[in-house]
């Protein structure tokens, strides 16, 4: 097997990696197993770190776009941190890892600004860069050597910010808590701080100063000031920026004079750059602060955004939608189609009538005239059991076969549901009721009394308006596919193409071409001058081939440079070209 790099115990199990991978072993041959990678090709450098159940290391497809990836000591599954270097090619190279309190620092490099220290709390949110120590591309670093170390919960390394030369820095793992703390040689020379080490709250390292040469110091973290306001930055809740009252208005730990969410304690928990305290909708990103009904609550937040009251009736409509905005109406019935919910309709006209339903003598029934033959309260047209007998044969007009022609006993002889004293045809059946037997009427189902037949095929004209399928000019084409369903067309000719034949069209279609383009005269865009295919610059109706000014920007052709191109909102020069 391939060298042993570095080696994890976690679960009753070793994790250990080789050059060529991961591995995960419970102690036996046939238990020991490669861990599957992301990519076909998984390149895992020597960098790589275990915290909190995750080990993190400098990986991806090549070794020129190592990234920081974590992967997942329980479930063996890999996740991309952070693509810090984006584009081929551009690997970060995240390297000497350490961590405090489930915080990873490194050192990693961009385009922009070279290899520079960084954070992660393990999301891609929670990785940045502390510092851009030495502004610009060049690194404040050697490379991917990172001199380090933490104590008392803060970072100190060695960083040259190409001003100070390198001397030791500090960092609270917050970009604002990110600063020198000494320059130990003064000016543009280094120092050189290295190989630190801590005992209890005293931090040792090595460091170079013109008098004295290489030579061991400590520092009291204890004791440093970083902003000088008389407040050790171990217990400053501002450490890098001065606040010697130590005002903390919200109590969140971080001091109103570094604390850009001074009165929110949960320091702008949406992230959408304003404070809980002034943040229209606290909990939901909001970064426009838009509140369209100007309730105070952000529309992002807001379930009635257009709703100052915000659904004051509790019906589950805001009132910019509710047809009764002020009366709950949670199925929003409207019974007579007002607009009004019937919750809140006072005038509520159920069949449309005109009448209110509360003076409607049939609410359900349009009855418009609130006729009412036997004066009982409810109107004719919903009567069930109205009495009124036009014909005074003793049988109610509902139930009256023949209302208005007197047949007390009801006789229907053919069963046709006419009574025999008013049926023409009392003897044969008359369907349609329109005075022709069905045995004779060409339309026994649709009244025809007149019996007309246009196109003569037996059918009358009444039932083949219905189906479309007859042929009333008898031109050959049944009348739902004739453009000319009463004059003759048997061509279908539609020469102007208007869907309407040229044998009824009004007037006739010019068949015309003066100028033998193609396009008759009454179709054509330029009827006079030869204009294929019809182009019209400007679309004024006018072709491009008889048109003095195709672009439409009052000069003319011959005299404008760009002839077809006109004012694009700038206006135009004076040689008719756009000013752009």
């Amino acid at each position: 097997m391939e060298t042993l790099i570095h080696s994890y115990l976690q679960m009753g199990y070793c994790i250990f990696n080789t050059a060529v991978g991961f591995w995960v072993s419970d102690g036996t041959e046939a238990g020991t197993v490669l861990v599957p990678v992301p990519f076909e090709f998984f390149y895992t450098s020597a960098s790589r770190y275990y915290m909190d159940g995750y080990i993190y290391c400098s990986c991806g497809p090549t070794s020129f776009d190592a990234e920081l990836w974590k992967l997942n000591t329980n479930t063996f599954e890999w996740v991309l941190v952070k693509d810090i270097f984006s584009g081929e090619w551009g690997g970060s190279n995240p390297s000497t890892f350490k961590s405090d309190n489930g915080i990873l620092y490194f050192v990693a490099r961009t385009a922009s600004s070279g290899y520079e220290p960084w954070r992660s709390d393990g999301t891609e949110a929670g990785t940045y860069q502390l510092k851009d120590v030495r502004e610009g591309v060049e690194s404040s670093t050697e490379g991917l050597v990172f001199k380090s170390h933490i104590i008392n919960g803060n970072l100190y390394f060695a960083a040259n910010d190409g001003i100070n030369g390198k001397e030791l820095w500090v960092s609270d793992g917050s970009p604002e808590g990110t600063l020198m703390v000494s320059d130990i040689w003064p000016g543009e020379n280094s120092s050189d701080p290295d190989f630190f080490a801590s005992v209890s709250e005293t931090l040792f390292f090595k460091a170079y100063e013109v008098n004295n040469g290489i030579e061991l110091w400590a520092l009291n973290t204890g004791s440093v000031d970083s902003d000088g306001d008389g407040i050790n930055d171990s217990t400053d809740n501002c450490p890098a920026v001065p606040n010697p009252v130590q005002v903390d208005s919200d109590g969140d730990g971080l001091g109103d004079a570094c604390d850009p969410f001074p009165n929110d304690p949960d320091n702008d928990a949406d992230g959408d750059g304003f404070g809980a305290d002034v943040d229209n909708c606290p909990a939901v990103a909001n970064p426009s602060q838009t509140d369209a009904d100007a309730d105070g609550l952000g529309d992002a937040c807001d379930a009635y955004p257009n709703d100052p009251d915000d659904d004051a009736d509790g019906d589950g409509f805001g009132a910019d939608v509710d047809n009764c905005p002020a009366v709950a109406n949670p199925g929003q019935e409207d019974a007579d189609g007002d607009g009004i919910g019937d919750a809140c309709d006072g005038l509520i006209d159920s069949d449309g009538d005109g009448i209110e339903d509360g003076l409607d003598n049939c609410p359900l029934d349009p009855n418009p005239g609130q006729l009412d033959s036997d004066g009982d309260g409810i109107g004719d047209q919903c009567d069930v059991n109205g009495n009124t007998d036009v014909d005074g044969d003793g049988v109610s007009d509902r139930k009256d076969n023949c209302p208005i022609v007197a047949n007390p006993s009801q006789a229907d002889a053919d069963g046709d549901g006419v009574g025999d004293a008013c049926d023409a045809t009392p003897d044969e059946s008359d369907t349609d009721r329109d005075g022709e037997s069905d045995t004779t009427d060409n339309c026994p189902a649709t009244p025809n009394p007149d019996q007309s037949d246009t196109d003569g095929n037996g059918v009358g004209d009444a039932c083949e308006k219905l189906t479309g399928k007859g042929d009333m000019d008898g031109d050959g084409v049944v009348d739902n596919k004739d453009n000319c369903p009463f004059i003759p067309n048997a061509s279908q000719s539609d020469l102007n193409g208007d869907g309407v034949g040229d044998a009824c069209d009004v007037p006739p279609p010019s068949v015309s071409d003066a100028d033998g383009d193609g396009f008759v005269d009454s179709a054509d865009n330029c009827p006079l001058v030869a204009n294929d295919p019809q182009t019209d610059t400007d679309g004024d109706g006018m072709g491009d081939a008889c048109d003095d000014d195709i672009d439409d920007d009052g000069l003319p052709n011959h005299r404008d440079d760009c002839p077809a191109l006109g004012d694009l909102g700038n206006g135009i020069d004076r040689k008719g070209c756009p000013i752009i």
